[in-house]
């Protein structure tokens, strides 16, 4: 069933006007975690809300309470230029959770028993928190010992709050937003949400920005992976040209040293045959002159030897 809504412009006396002016600090804060929720619950039947005027205590049924931020189920928008008002009954279950960021002059409204946690006690809120995220800490008194976050759960079965525990890291575990709750940065003075898995919960703006980069980041991936596969093309084909280079040398070696033994074989066949043709000059003319002292001594009257 969709969660009936009732709006109108608020004049009661009891309430919390003075709320409505906020510090930097406090809208700073505000837009954020409505931001976050926004995206947080993108898709699901889960309104986040700033400021709607909140009916359902039972001891004071006609006094509102005006939550900083707050999610309810099954409903999504309130009509421009009026201002929400929610009531708690049979029908419409009371919001999955509530957050206050206190402010100076009424921070123990906050987080004191007898003011809003006693409320949204009797009320049934699932879950509460309150924050102090100021650069000069405004909670005082016991509660300058409990950081600048705190939270409350809602037990059923005795209807009564019990304060949530702080893990060994100082974060609040929030059933309802399914998330971890956290004061970091400077001075721990910045909430933020995480998932179980210690990631941050986005804006939608920061949503698309981490998109943005991831495309980005894709895009130059893919593109280095061209140049990678291109560098890598271009060296196999260098390789195949030295390769191929490095063949043609061996072969152009080879030749060489082909030609080399036979010009060393030519070499020494051609000594051979000069070897040879002094050879038999020598021996033609050994014979030569043999025949001429022949000659000669047949002409002296001489026998031949």
């Amino acid at each position: 069933m969709r969660t009936q809504i009732q709006t109108y412009h608020d004049t009661s006396a009891f309430g919390e006007d003075h709320e409505m002016s906020q510090t930097d600090v406090h809208n700073n804060l505000i837009f954020y975690l409505m931001a976050v929720l926004s995206q947080l619950f993108a898709g699901q039947q889960v309104g986040s809300f700033t400021s709607i005027q909140l009916y359902g205590d039972p001891l004071y049924p006609g006094r509102n309470k005006s939550p900083d931020v707050l999610a309810i189920d099954n409903f999504m928008s309130t009509p421009d230029g009026e201002i929400a008002s929610y009531y708690i009954n049979e029908t419409n279950p009371p919001p999955r959770v509530l957050m206050e960021i206190s402010s100076k002059d009424n921070w123990y409204e906050d987080i004191e028993q007898i003011h809003k946690v006693g409320s949204y006690e009797r009320m049934g809120i699932p879950e509460y928190f309150a924050c102090d995220p100021h650069p000069v800490q405004v909670w005082r008194n016991q509660w300058l010992q409990r950081g600048r976050l705190v939270g409350w759960r809602f037990d059923p079965a005795i209807r009564r709050f019990a304060p949530i525990e702080a893990d060994e890291r100082g974060r609040l575990w929030s059933e309802g937003l399914e998330s971890w709750l956290v004061m970091e940065g400077h001075q721990n003075r910045e909430l933020h949400l995480y998932d179980n898995s210690g990631n941050l919960r986005l804006t939608p703006e920061q949503t698309q920005q981490r998109q943005a980069l991831v495309e980005r980041l894709r895009a130059d991936a893919e593109r280095q992976q061209k140049v990678i596969a291109q560098t890598q093309a271009d060296a196999e084909r260098q390789q195949k040209l030295i390769a191929q280079a490095q063949a043609d040398a061996e072969r152009q070696q080879k030749l060489i040293a082909q030609a080399q033994a036979d010009a060393e074989r030519q070499q020494a066949e051609a000594e051979r045959q000069q070897k040879l043709i002094a050879q038999t000059q020598a021996e033609v003319a050994q014979q030569r002159v043999q025949e001429l002292e022949d000659l000669l001594r047949q002409l002296k009257g001489e026998q031949p030897e």
